[in-house]
């Protein structure tokens, strides 16, 4: 048994909450006079379990007074309840967890990208599955169901040491060791699946880094500290952009200057080469369009810095302004019949 201070310690409820609950006769506790001054309530371990379901329902903005209908309703099973309210606590939590994502993608990105977008409840959920969607990710996933518990205790040994080696990313200034760790990770990942590793992939990896709720994001920032799962989506932007500046920024540059189909055709041959073949035919090719449209433009801002330039190597040159980088995406969406609504404001 235990005293309403005990219980509001336990549970952190005021008292003024619990003695409201009482009075209103949601949570009624007995009393005793037995060597307890002034009569006192006390909670057995039956009135604490219903007080713990009763948090449950008001978590879930179940007002109080539908609360006391539910649980003292003829047939009312306490079990069963709680598997119910378990399974809507998940589905908040879920929401909660999508809500961070979009919120996590707009603080670093803006919010062009998701103009248009549908942000309804309904909409918030789809966006962040697809703000979240790797292809080799859900596919390393899938092979991993087939595995055994050895298997998976060997992968999991496997890829916590290339976590490891990604947390201190951020501390490393030499390119060459930055790009050793990023594809180390890439290729325990995608070998899973049998992947090979493209600037598609990587950049899925990237994404799948930027939200801080994500499997591996909470990996590596309970290995390096808070906000290490950024610099690690940064480093693998940064191997992107230095492959990206020797195949697709000159082919880009070329279709601009020179202004031919040619041109053009050459260069979206470059980027679906880059972009990851096993994206094509599962997403239509207007969504294919768009998803490189977003990883380029997050490439093309990261060239801005200075810093970025000197440690690739790369030449101020190689940049395309912002009217360059609209005048391309018009032309390549001209080329393939599709739409170019991607809005590169701020590079």
């Amino acid at each position: 048994m235990k005293t309403v201070h005990e219980v509001s310690k336990l549970t952190g409820l005021t008292i003024r909450t619990l003695r409201h609950y009482d009075d209103i006769g949601l949570l009624k506790v007995q009393r005793t006079g037995e060597g307890i001054s002034n009569d006192r309530k006390l909670y057995s371990d039956e009135d604490i379990e219903k007080l713990f379901t009763i948090m449950i329902y008001k978590e879930l903005d179940v007002p109080l007074k539908e609360i006391k209908a539910i649980m003292q309703a003829p047939g009312y099973d306490r079990s069963r309840s709680l598997e119910d309210q378990i399974e809507k606590l998940k589905a908040k939590r879920r929401h909660l967890s999508n809500i961070i994502t979009c919120a996590e993608f707009v603080h670093a990105y803006g919010t062009e990208l998701l103009s248009g977008s549908d942000f309804s409840p309904t909409g918030i959920d789809k966006l962040a599955k697809k703000l979240r969607s790797a292809k080799g990710y859900k596919t390393a996933r899938e092979h991993t169901r087939s595995m055994n518990q050895t298997q998976l205790n060997d992968l999991a040994k496997n890829m916590r040491g290339s976590l490891e080696r990604l947390a201190s990313v951020g501390e490393i200034e030499e390119y060459d060791e930055i790009e050793c760790r990023v594809l180390d990770f890439a290729k325990s990942l995608a070998n899973i699946g049998g992947l090979e590793v493209s600037e598609g992939i990587l950049t899925d990896l990237a994404f799948m880094f930027f939200s801080e709720d994500g499997a591996f994001s909470i990996v590596v920032d309970d290995i390096g500290g808070i906000d290490t799962h950024e610099s690690v989506m940064f480093a693998f932007l940064l191997v992107c952009l230095n492959n990206w500046s020797k195949g697709i920024l000159p082919l880009a540059h070329k279709a601009i200057n020179s202004n031919t189909p040619e041109s053009t055709s050459e260069l979206w041959s470059e980027m679906q080469k880059s972009f990851g073949k096993e994206l094509q035919g599962e997403i239509t090719l207007q969504e294919y369009f768009d998803y490189i449209w977003v990883c380029l433009w997050t490439g093309l801002i990261f060239l801005e810095e200075k810093e970025v330039r000197d440690k690739l190597g790369l030449e101020e040159k190689l940049k395309l302004t912002e009217e360059e980088a609209m005048q391309l995406q018009n032309r390549l969406a001209d080329h393939l019949g599709v739409h170019a609504h991607i809005d590169l404001g701020g590079i």
